[in-house]
């Protein structure tokens, strides 16, 4: 036992070195050392001036000098206690400690400072009015914080957010150290002040344009387009916006444009008080717009206290065309592109022509071509064997001219994998994708639809939930992390995530679907049946939804409807692009393998994008021991 406590002892001093180490670092870290020499030497400066030059040469009383040092030492404390909890992000509660402590710092200061004064002038009263004065000050500076601590709750903002009848969404929770962020940052649309309604693409583009800057840093969590711009146009208070997303600040703006004349203000603000970390205004020609660009997004990344690795530094400032036509022409594309409507993906592509028409040097337009056309195949708005080649083409060309292009990797990524069954090349893209944007939510997304194929389900799961974590208020990023639920047997888990979806977007079909198919799963057949015929209803049609119905009916021991969503599907298929894949579904659920079988073999045949999730898709386990199910999986390299 002696010995043990010997050991233990022998342990303890060791261990009190390197205790001292970290605690003398973290002093060197906050810079501690450096403001107390530097108010030391000041601080003996200052009084050494009033001692010599204020009482003795010009005879200010000597109690001048106790004055001046209350004011010094007030000033260090106050600097220390911000340098010391200013980079812990510590609070009570919602209060950070050093906004707390610090304007009471100064009320004591000033209240000593105050009643040595009226020592000097020999005044008695002053002192208990200022000593009283000085305790309301505090005591209303506390309660102040406490009642802002209270509101900032999550029930009482909400319910202060419900009362002005723009209630956010409900704060999703923060994963910032389990994925290596130290800061967290939305990019909210910039205001267009233009006279011209028709300038929205370019605020937008804008701020699109800092937000795919940022992302490119590792350390921080930049809430992604679709979240960010869900509060545009609503008169949402910024503190609300930032408990929503969980940032910690927020970057607001306006843009004018009249001519070749730009004025952008911008404005970095501190969730927790609101306080205006930095602003600035850009009074530029438009020519000036990229110079502006790096300058505010390089202002973000100094005032976060962000230490950029080369590769960042050079990644966040990069330019990819110096031609302001074709970077007009590419915001235009972009603009349209994010609506993810077919018609709007056309015009988007033809603006990316345009913009490669004024710089035949602009990957980045050749990018945005790539992606138009794959997304245009996954979301079945042209034949995959149209689609993904002209897709490969576009990435290729971009590549070319600059293979540092997270977008064109990307786009390459889903062509392998949609088109060619080419898993490593696919993943090899995504990779290469995240290396270059590690924090881009819809790359995440897709290399989390690779992992799943692959049946790495707990993998892609995780990547699926930090594609939430950045995109918090997606209606796509809430139904990918319940559509990987439905896919792990977890359906109650699968339609908790689904109402989330619904919260920020009430009605959605595609929601309400796989809501039905949850109930459908847990043998609720007639509540399932009612939300899927509902969700029919609300997406006029869809092909996918319909077929979705028609699997239930199946499921649900409803023949006769099963068959008669299958004559729909095949009267949608002389006015649509045929979906095999969907009528394979059905046919397994009525219990005819050879016929799902046939409609399989057509799936492969014509490159169905569904049919990449064959070997997980549970509503298919019927098929897997027949051979050719077996024959089909070997061709796609999935066994």
């Amino acid at each position: 036992m002696i010995q043990g406590r010997g050991k233990r002892a022998r342990s303890e001093e060791r261990k009190k070195p390197a205790s001292f180490g970290r605690f003398f670092a973290l002093l060197r870290k906050k810079q501690i050392l450096e403001t107390l020499g530097a108010f030391i030497a000041g601080g003996w400066l200052i009084l050494e001036v009033v001692h010599w030059i204020l009482v003795d040469h010009y005879h200010f009383p000597e109690g001048s000098i106790d004055i001046t040092l209350v004011l010094i030492i007030g000033a260090l404390l106050g600097t220390l206690v911000w340098k010391w909890f200013g980079s812990t992000g510590k609070r009570l509660g919602n209060v950070r400690i050093e906004v707390l402590l610090v304007p009471l710092i100064i009320l004591a200061t000033i209240a000593i400072a105050a009643i040595l004064g009226a020592d000097i002038a020999g005044l008695q009263a002053p002192r208990m009015i200022i000593l009283i004065v000085a305790g309301c000050l505090a005591v209303a500076w506390i309660i102040f914080k406490s009642l802002q601590w209270a509101i900032r709750s999550p029930v009482t903002g909400a319910g202060n957010a419900a009362a002005r009848g723009d209630r956010p969404p409900e704060p999703r929770e923060e994963k910032n150290e389990e994925h290596g962020w130290k800061e967290s940052i939305v990019v909210l649309p910039f205001r267009n002040m233009s006279a011209d309604p028709e300038q929205e693409y370019f605020c937008e583009g804008l701020a699109e344009e800092i937000i795919n800057a940022l992302t490119k840093i590792q350390e921080l969590r930049v809430v992604a387009r679709t979240s960010a711009f869900f509060f545009k146009g609503k008169d949402t208070d910024i503190r609300d916006i930032g408990r929503a997303l969980n940032v910690k600040t927020v970057l607001e703006g306006s843009v004018r444009k009249s001519g070749s004349r730009l004025r952008i203000t911008a404005q970095l603000i501190s969730v927790d008080d609101g306080f205006h970390l930095w602003s600035d205004r850009f009074d530029r020609e438009l020519s000036d717009i990229f110079i502006i660009q790096d300058e505010i997004t390089l202002a973000v990344v100094a005032n976060l206290k962000l230490k950029l690795l080369k590769e960042e530094t050079a990644a966040v400032t990069k330019r990819y065309t110096k031609n302001l036509a074709a970077y007009n022409l590419s915001l235009k594309g972009r603009y349209f592109a994010d609506t993810l409507v077919k018609n709007n993906f056309e015009t988007a592509i033809s603006y990316f022509i345009q913009a490669i028409a004024e710089d035949p040097d602009y990957g980045a337009a050749y990018a945005g071509i790539a992606k138009c056309y794959s997304l245009m195949g996954f979301f079945h708005h042209l034949p995959a064997i149209e689609a993904f080649p002209k897709a490969r083409e576009a990435a290729l060309k971009a590549l070319n001219i600059d293979e540092n292009l997270s977008e064109a990797h990307s786009a390459l990524g889903l062509v392998h994998m949609y088109y060619d069954w080419d898993w490593i090349g696919a993943e090899s893209a995504f990779r290469k994708a995240l290396k270059l944007n590690p924090n881009s939510d819809s790359i995440i997304t897709e290399y989390a639809e690779f992992l799943m194929i692959q049946g790495k389900i707990e993998e892609g799961f995780l990547e699926a939930k930090r594609s939430l974590d950045l995109n918090p208020l997606s209606l796509s990023a809430n139904l990918n992390v319940g559509f990987f639920h439905l896919r792990t047997g977890q359906p109650e888990k699968a339609k908790e995530q689904l109402e989330k979806a619904l919260e920020i977007n009430p009605g959605h079909p595609l929601a309400v679907w796989l809501i039905g198919q949850t109930m459908i799963l847990g043998s609720k057949y007639e509540e399932g049946l009612r939300e899927i015929e509902k969700a029919v209803v609300l997406s006029q049609n869809n092909t996918m939804i319909l077929a979705g119905l028609g699997w239930a009916y199946a499921v649900a021991g409803k023949e006769k409807e099963a068959r008669q969503v299958l004559k729909d599907l095949d009267e949608k298929a002389r006015r649509e692009y045929p979906r095999p894949y969907l009528h394979a579904k059905i046919y397994c659920a009525l219990g005819e393998k050879e016929n799902a079988l046939d409609w399989l073999e057509k799936a492969f045949k014509y490159h169905d994008v569904s049919i990449v999730t064959l070997a997980s898709d549970e509503t298919l386990a019927g098929l897997r021991a027949e051979p050719r199910f077996m024959e089909i999986l070997k061709k796609m390299q999935l066994r």
